[in-house]
C-alpha cells in the first residue's frame, strides 16, 4: 500500500490550493529516501497485480482500486484486457455436481473412521 501511495504522489501534478503534493513528494524523497520520480506505471501495475494474486487480501484490493482510480479509463481497460482477463480465463472450473461432492466427502469421512491411527476425538466429531 505504501508503494501505491508513493506512486500516486509522484504521478499527480495538481498544484491547486489544498492539493499541493510537492511538499509531500519532497518529504518522501528526502526523509524516507523514496524515489523522486514515478515508477513505470505498466510495470508497477503488473507487480501489484502479481503480488495480489499471490496473496489476495483486503489491502491488496484497496491498493489496486486506488491505483486504477487514479489512472485513465483507457489505461485501466487496457490492463484488464492484457492481465486480468487472461488470468481469469486460465482458472480451471470444476464442474462436479453436488452429489459427486457429497459422495467424495462421505468416502473421505469413512476412510477417517476406519483408519486405526486417528484419535477417538476426531472419530466422534
Amino acid at each position: 500500500m505504501v508503494k501505491v501511495l508513493i506512486q500516486l504522489v509522484n504521478i499527480k501534478t495538481c498544484n491547486l490550493p489544498g492539493y499541493n503534493l510537492l511538499l509531500l513528494r519532497e518529504l518522501l524523497s528526502k526523509y524516507y529516501r523514496y524515489p523522486n520520480e514515478p515508477w513505470n506505471s505498466d510495470q508497477f501495475f503488473k507487480e501489484l497485480f502479481t503480488d495480489y494474486l499471490k496473496n489476495p487480501a483486503r489491502p491488496g484490493d484497496f491498493g489496486l482500486l486506488v491505483f486504477c482510480k487514479n489512472n485513465t479509463c483507457k489505461w485501466v481497460c487496457d490492463k484488464i484486457e492484457k492481465l486480468v482477463k487472461p488470468t481469469l480465463a486460465s482458472i480451471s472450473v470444476q464442474t462436479k455436481t453436488d452429489t459427486e461432492h457429497i459422495n467424495s466427502m462421505r468416502s473421505w469421512l469413512k476412510s477417517i473412521i476406519e483408519d486405526e491411527g486417528v484419535a477417538e476425538v476426531v472419530k466422534r466429531a
